[in-house]
């Protein structure tokens, strides 16, 4: 019951803790989401505009490369193309003019009006040209031609002069705007006599009435939640929907109105500029630039509007986690209920493992023996509770029979089969004494029986005297310590490892051991065990760390081996044998 009840505060606990993540989560996600998306309606609005304004500058552009003598090769120089007319042109300039502007008007109807605007100081000199003074020769799309335009005075306005003064290109608003009814912007382009003195300058009304009706189309919310409008490089709005600041003459005082006392903070600069202020409740400001004409486009949202969504979803959200919640508590209590009776099952399976592997253990011969010829010294270590490698002794006749063997695989199957070789073995040395009809008659009985394909690599050995009499069944090469000189493998026969095919044909080979002579054998645990980068101990590491040893082989080599793995997990069983010749 104990058990339960903590379930079910923890439960209960770990729902209250996912109930304000979520609401956190879920108020933040939106808030970013609201952002990502009007900054993504900021874009669009751009571009478009972006690409309205830059189409009607090549226009110009290509208008006046087609009359003045352009400095540049093409239009796509940087920096932007810059426009002469040679002493010789002006005298048949104001012929043709009007016939060129038509044919601008026509390539592009947003372009409302087409204007040449000759300086002052041109038209005094050149009277005699056909200009005179404040000349302006402009088309319209409604094909009315004029001289000089009485609604707006081009030749004195700032924007006129800042063009005069720095012979660059400038997008701007006029003054007043009352042409057709139509919200219009006006394109100047600088051009220069041959001489490099500014001759004057033609000028293109595009009209962005429809504007207006973009901006309504990209407002994230309604008009009372949302507010979009542009400014240009002046401060000055370009448009705005809803219309609410058109009434400013230039933006600079509804900046002075919002800037001042009522910007809070400015929250994020990923993609555009997001700030937050107060006009009676928090809004959210974000910007994005127009960078044809160095405008702005200003997109302002109530924090309200936002968040409906996230109190929307709050409420599913809280409904589904109550609903989650009471399906957790049934999950947790089936839940706790099978894991205990696994818990029981593991721990029996567990113990079940050990007793296996301390039979396992208890059927081994002990790790040390010694008679008239040979001193023996064992010793084996699994990966797991019980594995798969054996080796074994025993005297007979006044010989010592031995064996060493490792069987394919981990784990409890590979304890299993290596108890049957073991018993087979034990069973073939009451027969034979001949180490190759012992490994003949184990192959045959594993074989005979062996879907699995399961196979044990094994090498069984005789000493009488000095003479040890061998046979190696697809087993590691042991190594061979003589006195005096060099540890070397042994050179065998490659044998097939037995349970594999029966009947093959396994054949003995004879060493002769000098008094003080050693020969180490060992299974893959040993030159197969790996550090943590995954690099193998290998053969010549252990040739070369018995170089120069006497004895005691067997600690030699584990001490090297645990060194060279260090805190890396054994991975495959380690056994070791050495028969040392009296």
């Amino acid at each position: 019951m104990k058990r339960i009840i903590i379930v079910l505060l923890s439960a209960l606990a770990v729902f209250c803790c996912t109930l304000l993540f979520v609401d956190e989560y879920i108020t933040e996600t939106n808030i970013t989401t609201a952002q990502k998306h009007n900054a993504r309606l900021l874009r669009d609005v751009s571009r478009k505009m972006n690409v309205e304004l830059v189409l009607a500058a090549r226009s110009a552009e290509s208008f006046m490369s087609g009359i003045f003598y352009c400095k540049n090769d093409t239009l796509n120089d940087s920096p932007k193309p810059e426009f002469y007319i040679r002493d010789t042109e002006i005298r048949t300039f104001t012929r043709y003019i009007d016939e060129e502007l038509r044919g601008l008007l026509n390539g592009n109807p947003k372009i409302m009006r087409a204007l040449v605007l000759v300086d002052d100081s041109v038209s005094r000199v050149n009277r005699r040209y056909g200009f005179t003074e404040n000349y302006t020769r402009c088309l319209a799309q409604d094909d009315s031609v004029a001289t000089n335009i009485g609604d707006y005075d081009f030749m004195h306005s700032a924007s006129y002069n800042k063009v005069k003064a720095e012979r660059k290109s400038l997008w701007v608003l006029p003054s007043t705007v009352s042409q057709m009814n139509k919200k219009i912007i006006i394109y100047y382009v600088p051009i220069l006599c041959e001489n490099g003195s500014f001759f004057g300058t033609f000028a293109i009304n595009l009209d962005i009435s429809s504007v207006r009706h973009e901006l309504e189309d990209h407002l994230p919310y309604g008009k009372e939640d949302s507010e979009i409008f542009i400014r240009d490089q002046r401060g000055r709005i370009v448009a705005s929907y809803p219309e609410i600041y058109e009434k400013y003459d230039s933006v600079s005082t509804l900046v002075d109105e919002i800037v001042k006392d009522k910007y809070v903070s400015k929250i994020d600069t990923s993609g555009s500029d997001i700030y937050t202020y107060y006009k009676g409740e928090r809004w959210l400001l974000q910007t994005s630039p127009i960078s044809a004409a160095n405008w702005t486009v200003f997109s302002i949202n109530k924090e309200s509007a936002i968040y409906k969504t996230a109190n929307h979803i709050r409420w599913i959200v809280f409904s589904v986690s109550i609903l989650g919640m009471l399906l957790m508590l049934l999950c947790c209590y089936v839940i706790f209920r099978q894991v205990g009776k696994d818990l029981r099952k593991k721990a029996l399976a567990e113990n079940e493992i050990q007793m296996a592997a301390k039979v396992q253990s208890d059927i081994l011969c002990a790790p040390s023996f010694t008679n008239q010829d040979v001193q023996v010294d064992a010793f084996l270590r699994p990966a797991h509770d019980a594995g798969g490698d054996l080796y074994s002794y025993l005297e007979r006749d006044g010989k010592l029979v031995f064996c060493l063997g490792d069987v394919s695989g981990k784990g409890m199957p590979a304890a299993l089969f290596m108890t049957q070789v073991h018993s087979l073995f034990l069973d073939a040395v009451r027969h034979s004494l001949s180490p190759d009809q012992i490994m003949s008659e184990i192959n045959d009985v594993l074989a005979e029986n062996n879907p699995s394909m399961t196979f044990c690599t094994l090498i069984v050995g005789v000493v009488d005297g000095n003479e040890l009499t061998f046979c190696n069944g697809g087993h590691n090469r042991p190594v061979l310590l003589r006195k005096d000189a060099k540890p070397e493998f042994l050179v065998m026969r490659p044998n097939l490892a037995v349970g594999l095919m029966e009947g093959f044909p396994y054949s003995n080979e004879t060493l002769q051991l000098n008094s003080g002579d050693t020969l180490l054998l060992y299974t893959d645990g040993v030159t197969e065990a790996k550090n943590k980068q995954h690099k193998e101990f290998g053969n010549d590491r252990l040739l070369e760390v018995l170089t120069g040893k006497e004895q005691d082989f067997i600690n030699v080599t584990l001490s090297a081996v645990e060194e060279f793995v260090g805190n890396n997990e054994q991975s495959d069983d380690i056994t070791l044998l050495s028969l040392r010749s009296r």
